[in-house]
């Protein structure tokens, strides 16, 4: 019996440690995103910008104003430090717009460093782009300058679904083998796509509402960051887009609706066929319901042989 308790225990700890595992994996796909509304304040409108931290549409973590700097670029073409104030899930700012036109804000997250699961340590530079078209909401269709950055092809105001496309520039070239993530607001990815040569790509968003754009592209570079050293890099950029109401839908590529109430990521080539891929989300949940039903057959063997020898024994 000692034994059999033994193994019971051992089961579960790897099981533990498997679901743990699955946690911190997820915990590095963090993001940063920017949201822009208008509010009247003594009479006078200002532009709000919310900064959070954490995953988008599921989860959002406490932030630390000294981890973060939100900058501006008016119409003018002046750009200035918007100052951030913490709260328990976001960081606000405010201005007061100057004049009508585009209003692109820009977060930065200082740059930090982190040790994925199996992998070398990793810099991570993290930011984030929102335009906001005073009285409308922007288009975002120009370079806020940042080293790595997503510009959009179509005006956001006037894209209402269907064929997204984009470029992703890094030090303002375009840059291929990005992977370019559309996250709903339910906060699971519903599209994937992979930067070409030229640093574009094309997602299919098939319902409105609120989608964020989330480019990555890691590289092995090594160095140090404040004494630290790290072995690759890891640069994420964001864009947020609102489409309205949430319970419309839009036009598939093909011309047919989709629903997309649950999850699903595409891989397109630049025909414009799209593949379908399991969502990561997905393929760590299909991991982890077969890894414990094995457990649960092995466990009731375990038991099973135990109680079987223990009746041979009575019995002899």
């Amino acid at each position: 019996m000692k034994k059999t308790g033994l193994l019971v225990r051992l089961l579960i700890l790897a099981s533990a440690a498997f679901l743990l595992q699955a946690g911190v994996m997820a915990a590095y796909s963090h993001e940063v995103w920017i949201e822009v509304s208008e509010a009247v304040v003594n009479e006078k409108v200002e532009l709000r910008a919310v900064v959070s931290w954490g995953h988008f549409g599921d989860q959002t973590d406490p932030a630390d104003p000294a981890d973060y700097r939100l900058f501006v670029r008016r119409p003018d073409g002046e750009e200035s430090v918007v100052e951030l104030t913490g709260s328990e899930d976001s960081l606000r700012g405010s201005l007061e717009p100057v004049g009508k036109g585009e209003y692109i804000f820009t977060a930065i997250r200082e740059p930090s460093i982190y040790s994925p699961a199996g992998g070398p340590a990793t810099l991570s530079v993290q930011t984030a782009k929102k335009a906001y078209l005073y009285p409308e909401k922007g288009r975002a269709a120009d370079p806020s300058g940042v080293a790595f950055e997503i510009i959009p092809k179509q005006d956001i105001r006037r894209f209402k679904g269907g064929i997204f496309e984009g470029m992703v520039v890094l030090e303002g070239g375009p840059v291929a083998g990005a992977v370019v993530q559309v996250i709903g607001s339910d906060g699971h990815t519903a599209e994937k796509d992979v930067t070409d040569s030229d640093g574009r790509f094309a997602v299919d968003i098939t319902r409105s509402g609120r989608w964020l754009l989330k480019a990555n592209l890691r590289s092995e570079k090594p160095g140090k960051l404040e004494g630290a050293a790290y072995g690759a890099t890891s640069h994420t950029a964001t864009l947020l887009l609102d489409l309205g109401d949430d319970e419309m839908e839009v036009a598939h590529r093909d011309g047919h609706a989709h629903d997309h109430g649950h999850a699903h990521t595409h891989a397109h080539d630049r025909q414009g066929t799209a593949v379908h891929e399991p969502a990561p989300w997905e393929g760590r949940l299909s991991t982890a319901v077969v890894f414990v039903a094995g457990l649960l057959v092995g466990g009731a063997g375990v038991l099973a042989f135990a109680g079987w020898k223990r009746n041979n024994r009575s019995a002899a």
